[in-house]
């Protein structure tokens, strides 16, 4: 059977193990449990292979693929009261390799505090935390390592008391021959250089190892671009050659899953188990199953929407939509959290370039064009890079921060009396506010972008910068 068989082939043969969902979880997750080559692995992907299509490959076109229904399931939220009733996108990618189709290219790492946190929310003995998955952060990667030595911050001379390098040596948490090729950009547009020293001048300073688990300042991200041929790497791109000769990996695109498929009847704990999905393939309905493992990849989405559709979630919510409950677990479906961003676009002088050169001058386009075509470097093969972590009292004062975390308690405390936290969340905000008032973790974040994002007036050069928040979103 080939590696991309059809929807019949797909689903007459019984596979070890099938992963739904290929994104940045199922396909590494698939290629791995496929280098056992005695197990039998399929994966299923309700997009399509997309990973070729300029708007994905080329790093100029970051954010133009987000809204397209080719690339993005564009989800909204339902309407926000307090945003004037507006529906907030909420873009999650389409295609074999998920969002990171669709990701804005930065290769980024949390804090420790935030990785170590996981273990207090599971298990204290065994559960994941910076140290058991920095092995894993750098199985993933492969550093450029003619970059090894690179300075991320060209043309702009720091002093040292304005530069921080703290937490884990560089060196020891980069990797340098996994799948996932990262590379620092080479060409950088006009406002780099003012935008880090104007931070720097408002107290964030320059990490220069924001890979070691300490987040806060001004970084230069390394990005998920091939620096050879000045492409995207995705999860599909960098996972899938790895497996280009395994005979026992069958993915099946353009396949939505319906509902899981369980044994007639319970374990020996009286546990449902699931044995495979039924699927959905071009309007046809199939069935795929399974002999050890079936897992869930859908992200934080789908995934919960998979099972509530398979009757495994709160009961009296599955109840109203006329599914019968397998399994009552309340939780499923709750408590996501995301960032909140908000841009603010400043228009330029004139003789400032930015990536608005593609939009304003045609020959620049038509020039770089042709020098991506014949060698992958370029403009085209740039993009911004530059973030900054600040913790709150950094950003609004020392003299507005005491009364902002005082309004913040008194509102937790007021939701706790009411009833209305449940205790994952009280436990949560508790770690949450330690983070805001010890400052180990940075809780706001803004993304440095040269070129206009909310409607650009033609020949016009801007500067924006999108601003969200860590937590309490």
């Amino acid at each position: 059977m080939p590696l991309y068989p059809s929807a019949e082939e797909f689903s007459s043969t019984v596979f070890d193990y099938i992963v739904i969902g290929g994104g940045n979880a199922g396909v590494p997750l698939a290629v791995r449990l496929a280098e056992d080559r005695s197990a039998r692995v399929g994966l299923l992907e309700a997009g399509s292979m997309v990973s070729d299509d300029p708007l994905i490959t080329q790093p100029k076109a970051i954010a133009m693929a987000t809204g397209n229904p080719t690339f993005d399931w564009c989800f909204k939220t339902e309407p926000q009261k307090h945003l004037g009733q507006r529906s907030i996108p909420v873009p999650r990618g389409k295609g074999l390799g998920g969002t990171s189709l669709l990701h804005y290219l930065a290769w980024d790492r949390a804090s420790k505090q935030e990785y170590d946190s996981w273990k207090h929310f599971s298990d204290p003995e065994g559960g994941w935390d910076w140290d058991s998955l920095l092995p894993y952060f750098k199985k993933a990667e492969n550093a450029s390592a003619s970059q090894a030595g690179f300075d991320p911050y060209p043309a702009v001379s720091l002093p040292d008391a304005q530069i921080t390098r703290e937490g884990t040596p560089h060196e020891e948490v980069c990797g340098l021959d996994g799948p996932v090729k990262t590379s620092y950009n080479v060409l950088y547009t006009d406002i780099m250089a003012p935008a880090i020293k104007a931070f720097n001048s408002l107290g964030a300073p320059t990490n220069a190892n924001g890979y070691g688990g300490e987040t806060d300042g001004v970084k230069n991200l390394k990005r998920t671009v091939d620096k050879d041929s000045g492409t995207r790497v995705s999860s599909a791109s960098a996972y899938l050659d790895l497996a280009k000769e395994f005979d026992n990996l069958h993915i099946l695109t353009n396949a939505m899953v319906t509902k899981l498929l369980f044994e007639t009847s319970l374990d020996d704990q009286g546990n449902h188990v699931v044995r495979g999905a039924e699927i959905s393939v071009h309007g046809e309905h199939y069935t795929t199953l399974a002999a050890k493992e079936v897992v869930l990849c859908c992200g934080s989405v789908q995934t919960p929407q998979v099972l509530e559709l398979s009757g495994i979630g709160n009961a009296s919510l599955l109840k109203s939509l006329g599914i019968p409950c397998r399994v009552d677990l309340s939780g499923i479906g709750e408590n996501l959290f995301d960032r909140i961003f908000t841009p603010t676009q400043f228009l330029l002088r004139p003789d400032v370039r930015t990536f608005d050169e593609f939009r304003n001058n045609p020959t620049f386009l038509a020039e770089e064009t042709a020098k991506y075509e014949s060698s992958g470097q370029g403009w085209i093969a740039a993009s911004d890079s530059i973030v900054v972590y600040n913790p709150l009292h950094r950003v609004v004062g020392e003299t507005k921060f005491p009364p902002f975390m005082k309004s913040l308690k008194d509102s937790i405390s007021a939701a706790k009396e009411s009833n209305s936290l449940t205790p994952l969340q009280i436990e949560q905000y508790q770690v949450q506010l330690k983070w805001l008032e010890k400052n180990p973790v940075p809780n706001l974040e803004t993304m440095i972008f040269s070129k206009g994002l909310v409607a650009p007036v033609a020949g016009r050069s801007y500067f924006v910068m999108l601003t969200g928040v860590q937590v309490f979103s």
